[in-house]
């Protein structure tokens, strides 16, 4: 619904049914470590492929997905390949460590949702009303906040040129 230019939810249970899904995958797809892993290696070799002439800004802008993404596989650099491998293969990539000894630190953006709730005759949070979603909120905040730290553990060689080209073509 809405009201005065607000919207809500009529009940408690549709809205955290709802908000539920905003903490989910913020963890476990827009911020997880295997998520962010995929973009930093697809990143590496889009501006590789930049930096080579091979893809072109406009293109990016302009082209469709599939288009780089052909022009990343059908290319013979093996810098490329071996990113292009390590997306494929991304959960062998990398790990998640505690320790000092780690390449990349990782701070994910939170994008919990907390909506308002028509509650007796009145708009309030979500987390004012369900103890158990406030809990969960403040768990996946905290998670985003405090960050992770990554070490890669892909070896710099072995890029998978054959079985990306035969993925590709299907």
């Amino acid at each position: 619904q809405i009201m005065n230019g607000k919207w809500y939810f009529t009940n408690a249970y549709s809205a955290e049914e709802f908000a539920n899904l905003s903490l989910h995958f913020t963890e476990h797809f827009w911020g997880s470590p295997w998520n962010y892993m995929l973009n930093y290696w697809f990143g590496r070799a889009i501006t590789k492929a930049v930096g080579l002439g091979m893809i072109r800004v406009d293109d990016i802008h302009f082209q469709t997905d599939p288009y780089i993404l052909s022009k990343l596989v059908a290319s013979d650099d093996e810098e490329i390949q071996t990113y292009l491998g390590r997306c494929q293969d991304v959960f062998t990539s990398f790990e998640v460590v505690e320790e000092d000894d780690y390449d990349l630190f990782v701070t994910p953006k939170f994008r919990g949702i907390d909506p308002l709730v028509k509650f007796d005759g009145s708009l309030v949070r979500l987390t004012s009303i369900s103890p158990s979603f406030k809990e969960e909120y403040e768990r996946i905040y905290t998670f985003a906040k405090k960050g992770y730290k990554i070490r890669f553990t892909a070896p710099d060689s072995a890029p998978h040129t054959l079985f990306l080209r035969s993925t590709a073509a299907k």
